[in-house]
């Protein structure tokens, strides 16, 4: 009789890093009504604007892109992260900017310390999930999330349209890796004891 074991030690394996990568994910604003407070046409863009949010995304047309944006807090109880390094934003970029082509996502815990990614408007065109690092800001982040920030730095006679559908932590892979292996060990270990 062939022993399977090697084979079932490889599918426990990809089972616990399977796990590891969905367990350690989190999103953190999906900007639509559902998730966050309403958008307010009266402060939370640079004029002009129109723009259009539905449960699950946030749609904005003719933003002038200068200093200011959207800032935006969750409606519900702050997320909390698993020490995040890198983040997700998927979009849609309608049109580009003629000048300054970069924006910031910023996150603020309850005590307003920020940490802050980069990211290139042109990388969103089509519809993509683009990835950046984020960096400490002010403060010492807490590890919740409280609030978003859009923060735009062009010029004001510039504008840009664009879609927002979802902001999520990366899982770093060190942190992957780690809970994967743990969920190896104990499948391990529980086979080892079912055997006895």
């Amino acid at each position: 009789m062939t022993d399977m074991a090697p084979a079932r030690t490889l599918c426990c394996f990809a089972l616990a890093l399977a796990f590891a990568s969905t367990a350690v994910s989190q999103v953190i604003t999906g900007f639509g009504s559902s998730e966050q407070n309403p958008l307010n046409i009266n402060s939370d863009f640079v004029f002009p604007w129109a723009g259009t949010q539905t449960a699950t995304t946030v749609s904005v047309t003719g933003v002038s892109n200068s200093a200011g944006g959207i800032f935006q807090s969750l409606a519900s109880s702050p997320v909390f992260l698993p020490e995040p390094e890198v983040i997700a934003l998927t979009g849609t970029t309608v049109s580009l900017p003629g000048g300054v082509t970069q924006f910031d996502i910023v996150l603020y815990d309850a005590n307003n310390n920020t940490l802050r990614a980069t990211f290139d408007w042109a990388s969103f065109v089509g519809g993509a999930t683009v990835t950046a690092d984020l960096v400490a800001d002010e403060g010492t982040f807490d590890g919740s999330v409280a609030s978003w920030e859009l923060s735009l730095f062009g010029s004001p006679n510039e504008e840009v349209s664009f879609t927002f559908d979802e902001l999520a932590v990366v899982p770093e892979p060190a942190v992957v890796a780690l809970v994967g292996g743990a969920g190896v060990m104990l499948l391990l270990r529980r086979r080892r004891r079912a055997r006895i």
